[in-house]
């Protein structure tokens, strides 16, 4: 496979050569460079998880900047018809009495109560404010609020649900987006030349060309630069020109 991915990335017109594979086995090398994107994360993941999730600071600088006024007494949230929903990345904190919206992500609900701990809808945990240690609590104290956005953080690093998930929702995400801007180029490359050939085999051509993408966008992880997977996206696009141009049409003499 590495054969495979040096070689497409430096001589894009040699990607025909791979069309004699089964179609399963373009899925599988598909499969493979949208693992190769996530690998960065899981070895972050292994050699120090908290930096993946936010930390006490950001929870802090977070709700500080709207001075909520609500607070936590005897165990218990006091709204004071207060609601807001904040979000950071994919973690949602929810201040309202009853959650009912469907975010894709983790959802950290401060309930009456309780604080609970949600992926996307389905709820995994419930700790309550006592057992939190905050039965009183102020949501304007830099400290107390540092207290519990440590919490949190160390909760879900420890996690093994929050973990998994996250690795699960971040490699579908990559999936998503590689099979979409690879759908795109296989549907627009018929006008890149015009001749006969089946949309599956153009897209078999797309996701083969889409190691430049995948390469791209690893760098930009590694260096945290999000214009690497623009990048790769222009390079793909001119990769598909140059592979579809060096198609020789013979015209067959009767």
């Amino acid at each position: 496979m590495l054969k495979k991915f040096r070689v497409l990335i430096t001589k894009p017109k040699l990607v025909f050569v791979y069309m004699q594979a089964p179609f399963k086995k373009v899925i599988q090398y598909m499969l493979l460079m949208v693992l190769f994107l996530l690998l960065p994360t899981i070895l972050l993941g292994a050699v120090n998880p908290s930096l993946l999730f936010i930390d006490g600071y950001e929870f802090e600088q977070m709700i500080l900047k709207d001075h909520m006024p609500i607070y936590i007494e005897e165990g218990k949230l006091d709204y004071q018809d207060y609601s807001h929903i904040y979000q950071v990345d994919t973690y949602y904190f929810v201040f309202k009495e009853n959650y009912n919206e469907l975010f894709m992500g983790y959802v950290f609900h401060f309930n009456e109560e309780s604080l609970d701990f949600y992926v996307s809808s389905v709820r995994i945990d419930r700790i309550s404010y006592l057992d939190l240690g905050i039965e009183s609590f102020s949501f304007t104290n830099e400290s107390d609020l540092l207290r519990l956005g440590d919490y949190i953080n160390r909760y879900v690093t420890e996690n093994p649900i929050f973990r998994l998930t996250f690795y699960v929702s971040m490699y579908t995400a990559h999936l998503i987006q590689f099979l979409i801007i690879a759908l795109i180029f296989a549907f627009f490359s018929k006008y890149f030349i015009p001749i006969p050939m089946p949309y599956k085999i153009r897209f078999m051509v797309s996701v083969n060309l889409m190691s430049i993408y995948t390469l791209m966008t690893l760098i930009g992880i590694l260096l945290n630069i999000e214009l690497f997977a623009y990048l790769g996206i222009l390079l793909a696009f001119i990769y598909h020109i140059t592979a579809y141009k060096s198609i020789k049409i013979v015209e067959r003499k009767l």
